[in-house]
């Protein structure tokens, strides 16, 4: 299975927080947030949502 290569939440506060946590955001115009998942980067599951991020591999435009 690929890794994923993004990360997408439509929550504001999970966005600062995987921003604190140094991920990239890619800019959107649209309500959604979109980070890319670089190599060794982890999300840490104590702060961050787990049912507030989805995982993707594609983007819709």
């Amino acid at each position: 299975m690929t890794a994923p290569k993004f990360i997408v939440t439509y929550d504001e506060s999970t966005a600062s927080l995987l921003t604190a946590q140094g991920f990239r955001p890619l800019p959107d115009t649209s309500s959604r947030y979109v980070f890319i998942v670089e190599s060794g980067k982890k999300i840490d599951f104590d702060e961050v949502d787990v049912s507030k991020i989805k995982y993707t591999n594609t983007l819709n435009i």
